[in-house]
């Protein structure tokens, strides 16, 4: 039988784990598994469980919306989420099946996350119930409101749209009689990540408690709530976002990730680990010097592009396991937190998204991205120097049997003054002999990774006969603060002079058709497509995607526009010249190149202004210039979308670029 090529459509068939978790013997793992469902333009979830006396897995849970799976300590048996009626209830169910029990029905509205106490009496999750007053049809959807009034400068968020709904909350539920209790106070700011000490007494959380923290939007605080006093201590740390959270064993440290240059650009500093002992509040780093970010930041559209994952310490709090971004990985690492040493946990260009271990720090469940293949769950284990890794799931194994691709090679160039990470995705049944046309694709973030994960657009564009480039540019992130600095004050440089030098590079390699370069980009992608087609007539068409074009109207209209005053050094009215100078419109009437626009209608980050202002200057210079909107749809169409949309917006991209191959 013959293997055929990937299309868009596959991304119906396509099943991604995540939020692996081990039983607290390392016999089971349970995690959650997305899918498409076609019918309803949208996406389903099951509980699945892996049991190490079987060596399989299979799905646990029958619900359609069951997700974020937690161990009981006590029976072993399963607590879960289960949306029925746009409503989330806690289900708990036996870890051998069986029908599940709905032991409690919360209030409208939304969990970010939960965690059992080591106790197993208590459920601590991050809750945001929806706005007072809300009324719901006959199926539970929300109706809008008459009107929205705002008095807050962060007033809407991408994804979730104009918001005047509590914030997030730390609260406590008890298991045996579905008491809720709010723990965290009454804040203008949401409580971001949370965590238990071992003895089930406390839970220590990090807010943004400043009185105005959407000017001060990097101004975390560390608290910790008594169970027994219900009361709340803040510790003193130096100000500074944080990433991460967790009490140390022994319950005397709160270790932490962050750092404490609030006022630098999203993504320049690198959050890395420290600690606060807790009675007199001496603080402690311990990475500085890695130079890398402790948190996730590689993109895609499969895997989850960006978070941050709790540590792990052993029983004896001497070490701390924890992930970085790092050269378009998340490797693992262990820190000895006595002599500051760090180790590498696994070989190879490993990128681990998130990850759950036994109490003993000996056995592991991870969720893995891997060039080859779409994400899967792995089992790992730590025995003295031995280490075992095995894939325990098989969930897109059909999927990948009759399917004819290549693997991304990675390599490394020669850019503006530093060494740049390429990927380079080859047509199926690539030959040497024959020219292809390539297209450059640049991430956003700015200070994002490509890195070693199935990337399904770039299949799609490689099975099309192109060959896909996507590099990591200065700017970028896991290459050390210092590059990701590198953009700050001017977005156009060096990472256009890095992405053309990568161009240069492949075509160097002698299978490039010159007179058939395309370039694309989404976010700030899509901003660095625009800089790079209003400075050079190099490519044959482009295509920018949910892009900036102006600057100064994108501190106005964004979500959150106002952060990017620390990257100009100041805003549009105090570095007017600035801002003019690192926009693209201003050197629209320089576009020569063909330019195909696509922007979601309620994309809040880079609102469809930024795609207007572009459209309608080059349509007034009779410029080569298209439009294509996709309503319903925000700033993540790409990675989270309707499933119908994903697919349009990826033909659509494909009937642009192959309208200019025989031209």
């Amino acid at each position: 039988m013959s293997k055929r090529k990937v299309n868009a459509h596959d991304l119906l068939s396509l099943r991604i784990p995540s939020d692996p978790r081990l039983s607290q013997d390392g016999a089971q793992i349970i995690f959650t598994v997305k899918s498409v469902n076609e019918a309803k333009d949208g996406y389903d979830s099951a509980i699945y469980i892996y049991e190490k006396c079987t060596g399989k897995a299979r799905v646990l849970t029958q619900g359609k919306k069951d997700q974020m799976g937690r161990f009981l300590p006590d029976d072993g048996s399963v607590c879960f989420l289960r949306e029925i009626n746009q409503r989330l209830n806690f289900m708990k169910l036996s870890n051998r099946g069986g029908e599940a029990e709905n032991f409690f029905q919360l209030p409208y509205g939304e969990v970010e996350d939960y965690e059992i106490s080591p106790n197993g009496r208590w459920l601590a999750l991050l809750f945001k119930p929806e706005a007072a007053g809300t009324e719901h049809s006959d199926d539970g959807k929300a109706k809008a409101p008459l009107f929205i009034e705002s008095d807050r400068l962060h007033y809407r968020l991408d994804g979730k749209g104009y918001d005047t709904a509590p914030f997030t909350g730390l609260y406590i539920l008890k298991i045996d009689n579905g008491k809720l209790i709010k723990c965290s106070p009454e804040l203008k700011a949401p409580v971001h990540c949370f965590a238990w000490g071992a003895e089930s007494e406390k839970i220590v959380y990090a807010v943004n408690a400043q009185d105005d923290p959407d000017r001060k939007s990097d101004y975390d605080d560390i608290l910790i709530y008594d169970m027994k006093s219900r009361s709340t201590k803040q510790l003193k740390k130096p100000d500074g976002p944080v990433g991460f959270i967790c009490f140390s064993k022994s319950g005397d440290r709160v270790f932490f990730s962050g750092h404490f240059k609030p006022n630098s650009g999203w993504g320049v500093e690198n959050m890395s680990i420290h600690s606060i002992e807790i009675s007199n509040m001496k603080l402690k780093s311990y990475t500085e010097k890695l130079d890398r970010s402790a948190e996730s930041l590689t993109l895609g559209d499969i895997t989850p592009s960006f978070g941050s994952q709790r540590p792990i310490l052993t029983p004896d709090d001497r070490f701390l396991f924890f992930s970085v971004s790092s050269e378009g990985g998340a490797p693992l690492l262990k820190l000895d937190l006595e002599s500051g040493e760090i180790d590498s946990i696994l070989e190879g260009p490993e990128l681990i998204i998130s990850y759950s271990a036994t109490p003993d720090a000996k056995s592991w469940a991870f969720h893995l991205a891997q060039l080859e293949r779409p994400d899967e769950v792995w089992h790992f284990t730590i025995d003295g120097e031995k280490r075992t890794l095995k894939r325990i799931s098989q969930l897109n194994d059909r999927y990948l049997e009759n399917l004819d691709f290549n693997i991304p090679e990675v390599h490394t160039i020669s850019g503006e003054g530093a060494l740049i990470q390429a990927f380079i995705l080859k047509p199926p049944r690539f030959r040497d002999d024959k020219k292809y046309p390539l297209l450059l694709q640049i991430h956003g973030g700015p200070r994002g990774q490509y890195g070693y994960t199935w990337f399904h657009e770039m299949h799609v564009l490689a099975a099309a006969g192109f060959v896909v480039l996507y590099t990591n540019p200065q700017g970028s992130q896991g290459f050390g603060r210092d590059f990701a600095d590198a953009i700050t004050g001017k977005w156009g440089e060096p990472a256009m002079d890095d992405v053309m030098a990568a161009v240069d590079y492949i075509i160097g390699l002698g299978y490039i058709d010159e007179k058939k370069l395309f370039v694309t980009g989404g976010s700030y992608g899509g901003y660095l497509t625009n800089w790079i087609i209003s400075h050079s007539n190099r490519f044959k068409a482009a295509i920018t995607q949910r892009c900036v074009s102006n600057l100064e109207s994108f501190f106005y209209s964004s979500d959150m526009g106002w952060e990017i005053a620390k990257e100009f050094g100041g805003t549009p009215w105090e570095k007017p010249d600035t801002y003019k100078k690192w926009s693209p419109i201003s050197y629209a009437q320089q576009i020569e190149t063909p330019l195909l626009i696509i922007h979601s209608d309620n994309d809040l980050r880079c609102p469809t202004e930024q795609a207007e202002q572009l459209y309608v200057r080059l349509k007034m210079a009779n410029k080569p210039v298209s439009l294509i909107r996709f309503p319903e749809s925000s700033h993540g169409l790409s990675r989270s979308g309707h499933p119908a949309r994903r697919i349009a917006r990826l033909e659509k991209i494909l009937d642009f670029l192959k309208s200019f191959l025989n031209s």
